[in-house]
């Protein structure tokens, strides 16, 4: 019961988070899981669920926010990354992994924040993008932060806010399905202690990623940037606390 208490509480805020902002939802929620006492792979398999389940009810609201080349990319790039990611699962060092996830993130994040560079400056081409997306697909596999290489590009590229999360909603919602699909076709019995959890975090998750969204349509650009900036420099220094 403190697991599915504290791990609620978790969900809520960071539904709110990823509703406002597109993809903070396993940032937060990966850490409060596991320090909760949730072993990494059910940590996985509950955050890549909640975060497709979640989104589902949002991504009407958003498809006029679509930029449907871009986000195509990000689902196309995740392919490869998820399917590396499966190939090396169980050989990587769980700690190293997270510190070097950690690093690279608050590396990104200040890099962003005091290099913002030219406001007009040509957005990130086909390439990029999809090297971000098999990034993410790559880390949603192991550790199910697959949202800081793609919002690391969007933050990059000043993507307006509203396409932010409407981008980032599809594309969580493709790769988690392909992602979930492998991880219980390759680990059979992975999703199998999601039962005991969903009865009571969904509803939560749904509820706080849809107070999120609304927040989003009155969040100033520069508020938005602080807040997503924020939440990648703290989601690394988490991830590196709990490999710790």
């Amino acid at each position: 019961m403190t697991e599915i208490v504290f791990g609620g509480i978790g969900i809520l805020l960071a539904s709110l988070l990823g509703g406002a902002t597109g993809f903070g939802f396993g940032l937060v929620a990966a850490p409060t899981l596991l320090a909760a006492g949730l072993p990494l792979r059910e940590v996985v398999a509950a955050n890549l669920t909640l975060a497709l389940l979640t989104r589902l009810a949002a991504i009407w609201r958003l498809r006029r926010h679509l930029v449907w080349p871009r986000a195509a990319r990000l689902i196309g790039g995740s392919v490869p990354g998820i399917l590396a990611g499966l190939a090396v699962r169980g050989l990587l060092d769980t700690g190293v992994l997270k510190i070097g996830v950690g690093l690279v993130a608050i590396a990104a994040a200040l890099l962003i924040a005091f290099r913002p560079g030219d406001r007009d400056a040509a957005p990130a081409g086909p390439a990029t993008t999809f090297a971000a997306g098999a990034g993410g697909g790559f880390l949603g596999v192991t550790t199910s932060l697959n949202g800081v290489p793609p919002a690391l590009l969007l933050t990059r590229d000043r993507v307006e806010q509203l396409s932010f999360v409407a981008d980032l909603t599809l594309y969580f919602i493709v790769s988690n399905l392909l992602t979930l699909a492998l991880l219980a076709g390759t680990d059979p019995g992975v999703l199998a202690p999601l039962g005991q959890y969903l009865p009571f975090w969904l509803p939560v998750g749904i509820l706080g990623n849809q107070l999120g969204i609304r927040a989003a349509h009155h969040i100033p650009y520069r508020v938005f940037r602080g807040i997503s900036l924020t939440v990648i420099l703290a989601a690394g220094c988490t991830t590196i606390a709990t490999a710790l």
